[in-house]
């Protein structure tokens, strides 16, 4: 904007300094005119070359955001023994366990999203998570695949707790079907293959 208003009024400047000059007899109106055309000319791509240079100034603060964001370590440490992911029943029991997304932040500022949640899923049995937007269904499985590391409490599978098991290993018996079907403008049997890729 301020550069906006430098160039409109340094045009209307000159173009009243040309207009004093008609009225003194020192230009004729052709003058003038080729005069407006010249400081157009001239301000045309001065308005260009400040906008380019105030996107070039954003890119770069935003680069730097990524940079910083690419240098933070978020990944979730194993132990140095991890035990082997033995999972054969597939019973799932989390035991007090408490979440927040803003961990790095004081305890007083983060928003608590799991609470001293306790709830056992028996080896073949089905159970629902029902609630509202941002109650922390999603964030379950999410812990549950150790995406994010619990503040508080424990999450067993079989008896073993997830955070001693190797990630890769945990990972390859949890499977998700998620609540949205893809279906792609093909035949059945290419839908079908598609999931045994």
């Amino acid at each position: 904007m301020s550069q906006a208003i430098v160039i409109v009024l340094g045009l209307c400047a000159t173009l009243i300094l040309a207009y004093m000059s008609i009225l003194l007899g020192e230009l004729t109106i052709s003058d003038f005119v080729v005069f407006n055309t010249y400081i157009l000319q001239v301000y045309i791509p001065m308005g260009f070359l400040g906008t380019y240079w105030r996107f070039i100034r954003q890119n770069w603060t935003d680069i730097e955001l990524v940079l910083d964001i690419l240098t933070q370590d978020e990944s979730i440490k194993e132990i140095s023994n991890p035990v082997p992911a033995n999972i054969h029943s597939g019973e799932i029991e989390f035991r007090n366990v408490s979440f927040s997304y803003d961990q790095k932040l004081p305890k007083e500022e983060q928003r608590q999203i799991l609470y001293n949640v306790s709830f056992k899923v028996p080896a073949g049995k089905s159970v629902a998570l029902v609630g509202s937007t941002g109650s922390g269904k999603s964030t379950i499985m999410r812990l549950l695949y150790r995406f994010y590391d619990i503040c508080e409490g424990q999450i067993l599978i079989d008896g073993i707790d997830i955070k001693k098991m190797k990630i890769s290993e945990l990972r390859k018996h949890i499977a998700i079907v998620p609540q949205d079907c893809v279906l792609f403008n093909d035949t059945i049997l290419y839908n079908i293959g598609y999931g045994g890729v």
